[in-house]
């Protein structure tokens, strides 16, 4: 089973005369263990696509499978519960909770995922 399977993924941003269409039947499937990489300039749909493959957005037409699961096709509930214990994204802006620290953020999401506190953990390290 592949981890992430998007297929035909088609999606448009702006309406009326201002929409343009980002994403036009867009197939990409990654492996276990592949690193993957999306380049390309400003406006050209890297955003888009990691937003519809993380679950984010909901692809105007087209499938995503994580790890054999569709997405999109059952509760939103179900959905949220799968990417939460499967999918982790590092947003280009800060997106943490102001009150909380780093470590404390990142914990946060191994709760919201399910994970029992003291089955996951965060180290501090320092960069010079």
């Amino acid at each position: 089973m592949i981890p992430l399977v998007l297929e035909r993924i088609t999606q448009t941003r702006g309406s009326g005369a201002r929409a343009v269409k980002v994403l036009r039947e867009v197939s990409l499937a990654i492996q276990a263990g592949e690193f993957a990489l999306l380049e390309g300039p400003s406006g050209s749909g890297k955003t888009t696509l990691l937003a519809v493959g993380g679950g984010i957005l909901t692809p105007e037409s087209g499938t995503v499978h994580i790890d054999g699961y569709q997405l999109h096709s059952h509760s939103r509930s179900q959905d949220r519960r799968k990417r939460a214990g499967t999918i982790g994204f590092v947003f280009q802006r800060s997106n943490l909770l102001p009150h909380l620290t780093v470590r404390e953020n990142i914990l946060l999401m191994g709760q919201i995922a399910g994970r029992r506190k003291g089955r996951h953990r965060a180290t501090q390290t320092t960069c010079s």
